[in-house]
């Protein structure tokens, strides 16, 4: 499992704690962030995960081809001023990137709280042709996220009622 962007590593370490047969590698750009991440894993007995402090967008450099069984993407950062969208982490040559390090029957999980960000995810998935895919309003799209587990961002956002929209892809 790789999680791009750990935050402060609610989800994480929960998913790295629960799921002990499964390699985790958490992908942070923030020192701070991977440090407190790898502390909630060691307070859930999981030391031997994996933290990388890198670009997410640099996947193709960390991973081979088709290495990757389930990849999350939660929450990241929505760059809502046009001019700044060129930043977001999802963009096509990024779709391209994951279709080739995701296994066959791997899965990407991606959520956030921004309706236009929403938008502009379903439009980029929509024209790369490389995933199918099921968009989920307020619902968790592995029925696994719950208070325990949610990211800082989900937890928040949750509890103010606001809008989560939730894409689950499968490589074609």
């Amino acid at each position: 499992m790789v999680e791009i962007g750990t935050g402060m590593g609610n989800f994480f370490s929960h998913y790295a704690g629960t799921n002990r047969e499964i390699g985790c590698i958490g992908i942070e750009i923030k020192y701070k962030r991977l440090h407190r991440t790898y502390e909630k894993c060691v307070e859930k007995d999981r030391a031997d995960v994996i933290l990388l402090r890198v670009m997410g967008q640099k996947i193709c450099d960390v991973f081979d081809r088709e290495e990757v069984d389930e990849l999350y993407l939660l929450f990241s950062d929505p760059w809502p001023k046009k001019a700044h969208h060129k930043h977001r982490v999802i963009q096509l040559d990024f779709l391209q990137d994951v279709s080739k390090i995701l296994s066959k029957q791997g899965i990407f999980v991606i959520k956030t709280d921004d309706n236009a960000y929403a938008d502009w995810i379903r439009s980029h998935l929509d024209q790369s042709w490389l995933f199918e895919y099921q968009m989920y309003i307020n619902e968790d799209p592995d029925k696994r996220a719950n208070s325990e587990n949610a990211t800082e961002f989900e937890t928040i956002w949750r509890s103010q009622w606001k809008k989560i929209t939730a894409f689950s892809c499968r490589k074609l």
